[in-house]
């Protein structure tokens, strides 16, 4: 069976006020056209009436998408949604969510990453 993990991912680092979302697609199968579908969309996608100027791109194994400030403002939802409907439009359902949470604790600073996985399955 071929499953697809959708992973939502923020980091917050104390001393340095620093805060990172992520959206990254985790797979073994060959999800290239997929992707490729999902980043055509994010280009007619527009930020504070600036074209959207972030998209999935290839990082080790997986494809990740790092969200600035203004798209975790006014896209995040919508990008979530527009990867989920690609999905199904693809042969890909959703089975399950769930969350996760660490912390990493230094001499100056700390770190919290807070994970949502949303899991999804080829359909038969």
């Amino acid at each position: 069976m071929s499953h697809v993990f959708l992973k939502k991912e923020f980091k917050t680092t104390s001393g340095k006020v620093s805060n990172k979302k992520f959206l990254t697609i985790v797979t073994r199968m060959d999800v290239g056209a997929i992707v490729n579908t999902i980043n055509d969309h994010l280009g007619q996608m527009t930020v504070k009436n600036k074209p959207m100027d972030r998209f999935f791109a290839m990082e080790g194994n997986n494809f990740s998408l790092c969200m600035n400030h203004d798209i975790q403002k006014f896209l995040e939802e919508d990008i979530i949604l527009l990867v989920f409907d690609i999905f199904q439009d693809n042969g890909l359902g959703f089975v399950f969510q769930y969350d996760s949470q660490s912390m990493s604790q230094r001499a100056m600073s700390a770190s919290i990453t807070s994970k949502e996985i949303f899991i999804f399955r080829r359909l038969q």
